[in-house]
């Protein structure tokens, strides 16, 4: 095994100025593991952590000041282990950066994986501290990997925020409008929209031109419309906007246009984040949705057990769609990891598109 550890840096000032660092592998206390990455997908959400990240998604994996360690989902080996219950050669699936190696404090062991107790963790959210191991994950599927690796932390978001619009009556909406509709995240919103059956809700698709004939095929919105195009849709239905761009003119043009009749406006991602400004929108102001919010609620009234039973249901559902829409990408080594970087910060994301990274050559 490698005796250093390769790490991708991104500055937190400018998310185009990116590096390579290596430095040695650490020396590994009592009571933790060296973690080597497999595998790991990068779609758009991964861009929204990069841009949101200053109060928690950078916060997990340390850096040099002024740089991040970029991350995604993915899997990875235990190369060492010095905590018991967890072996080397364990997989697991989980939260990590984009760098060859990771270390951890493991806490607690269970049948199912183990959480960290990194004391700069700590106060982070409990879903991103949880590594699942795929001998014991009943939603880890072998063949079915690369997909996992690509969509389940997403479709997470998918599924909590079709609850959480179902839970609050839609806000009154008869309409849902979904900003950049191409993102992985509102294509899992649009199909659990659809699979619900939900007559009296409209999905809308917004979307580049480029994108209308994909989102269209899917069968999962019951119109997509181009950006340019939102003056098109009726300013009288009542309206509830969940937007994945961050796109602060399309915003505007949607609640200038839809006036009154936008009842709630949810910013979910980032995936136009140069195009971003803090600056509120008239009418009805935006709120930043918390997956990790909606998850306490329903956990609290379903039981933690009742939440998993309906989320793989709907993923495995999910999951048996993406045979006919989904392409995978798998690329290997720094100089290909860091071409589909750019690609992505650069918007130049395919909707039909999946990428699957490896540091391996």
């Amino acid at each position: 095994m490698a005796e250093t550890c390769r790490q991708f840096l991104v500055r937190k000032d400018d998310l185009h100025t990116v590096r390579w660092a290596s430095e040695p592998l650490p020396d590994l206390p009592w009571g933790s593991v060296l973690l080597q990455l497999e595998r790991a997908g990068f779609t758009a959400n991964n861009v929204t952590y990069a841009v949101r990240g200053e109060n928690l998604f950078w916060r997990f994996f340390p850096a040099p000041d002024g740089w991040f360690r970029f991350p995604v989902w993915g899997f990875a080996v235990v190369a060492r282990s010095r905590a018991a219950g967890v072996s080397e050669g364990d997989r697991f699936y989980g939260y990590l950066p984009i760098s060859s190696h990771l270390t951890l404090e493991v806490d607690e062991v269970t049948p199912a994986g183990f959480t960290v107790a990194d004391a700069h963790r700590r106060d982070l959210p409990a879903i991103y501290n949880l590594y699942h191991g795929t001998a014991a994950d009943p939603t880890y599927l072998p063949d079915r990997e690369a997909e996992q690796a690509l969509l389940r932390p997403v479709f997470r978001t998918s599924f909590m925020l079709d609850d959480y619009l179902a839970d609050n009556g839609f806000f009154g909406a008869r309409r849902v409008v979904l900003g950049s509709a191409s993102s992985k995240t509102a294509l899992g919103l649009a199909f659990m929209l659809s699979r619900k059956r939900r007559p009296d809700i409209e999905v809308v698709g917004l979307s580049a031109s480029t994108n209308l004939g994909f989102l269209q095929r899917l069968g999962w919105f019951d119109r997509v419309t181009a950006y340019e195009d939102l003056a098109s849709l009726s300013a009288e239905t009542p309206s509830a906007y969940v937007d994945m761009s961050g796109n602060a003119e399309v915003r505007a043009g949607l609640h200038d246009h839809l006036g009154d009749a936008l009842r709630f406006d949810a910013r979910v991602g980032s995936t136009h984040w140069s195009r971003m400004d803090e600056r509120p929108p008239q009418g009805v102001q935006p709120q930043l949705f918390s997956m990790a919010e909606q998850m306490k609620k329903r956990t609290a009234e379903w039981g933690l057990s009742e939440i998993q039973r309906r989320l793989q249901e709907d993923w495995r559902a999910f999951l048996e769609t993406t045979n006919d829409w989904l392409e995978l990408n798998e690329v290997r080594g720094d100089a290909a990891v860091e071409a589909v970087y750019r690609e992505m910060i650069g918007g130049g994301a395919k909707p039909w598109q999946g990428h699957l990274l490896s540091l391996a050559d």
